[in-house]
């Protein structure tokens, strides 16, 4: 087990994250129902044009083990939901993530002989919630921008802005490459830069951040991109404490 120091908890009330990876998880949708994934199964059975995709070639669903593991997975978190156990599931691409109060949950987990990642965490809360700590902060507060498709045209504003307020403000490494990048990329890009790099999606990312002294800057923000604000958070300077000698 992995313990890790946040401000808070997993999703604000949850203590460990259970997290594994597979190809082809991805398939299953947002949820391990029984339904869902035995209709998986037989579409690798019986549509060769499924499974020959591009998208599903390298996918561990066509093992048998890779089937059974999920299949008791699914029936272990099941009976647990079933006797009131509190937990989240969330799926990513090719991961799953178990968050949970109780460790027990990953027991039946850390038996799958067919995962390719098995991690667990344990968060140690320490620090206030809700502020960014930062050794040498420039400015008083950072804004998180939401997941929203851009036009060419809004890309450019956003840059042409972010180039006029370079004295006032700092944006995220992360943004200002995905500026900078020729949008060649498709709508149908799940991340905001390509494998190669040399292309980008036309979809802003979650983790993309403007630091701000002066919330004015948050309505030219508006205007450029309606509702690109997702939240804001206050920055104080981090006390770092010196060895002892």
């Amino acid at each position: 087990m992995i313990t890790v120091t946040k401000k808070q908890r997993y999703w604000g009330q949850y203590e460990y994250c259970v997290h594994w990876s597979q190809l082809g998880i991805r398939n299953i949708g947002h949820n391990l129902d029984q339904a869902r994934l035995h209709q998986l199964f037989r579409n690798w059975d019986h549509k060769p044009e499924w499974k020959n995709h591009w998208n599903n070639r390298n996918s561990d669903l066509k093992k048998p083990s890779v089937r059974q593991d999920l299949e008791t997975v699914r029936s272990y978190l099941a009976r647990r939901r079933e006797q009131g156990e509190d937990f989240k599931l969330v799926f990513g691409w090719n991961c799953i993530y178990v968050y949970t109060n109780d460790v027990t949950v990953s027991d039946v987990v850390t038996h799958i002989q067919s995962a390719n990642l098995l991690r667990i965490t344990q968060v140690q809360v320490q620090g206030d919630a809700g502020v960014i700590s930062l050794v040498n902060p420039r400015h008083s507060f950072r804004t998180y921008l939401r997941r929203r498709e851009f036009t060419p045209e809004e890309r450019a504003s956003l840059l042409q802005w972010v180039r006029n307020q370079k004295d006032a403000i700092s944006v995220s490494n992360s943004l200002l490459k995905w500026l900078e990048t020729p949008l060649r990329g498709s709508k149908s890009l799940i991340f905001p830069f390509s494998v190669y790099g040399r292309s980008v999606s036309p979809w802003s990312s979650t983790y993309f951040y403007v630091e701000h002294d002066d919330s004015r800057y948050l309505t030219m923000l508006q205007m450029i991109k309606p509702g690109i604000i997702r939240r804001t958070w206050p920055v104080v300077k981090k006390e770092v404490i010196a060895p002892s000698t």
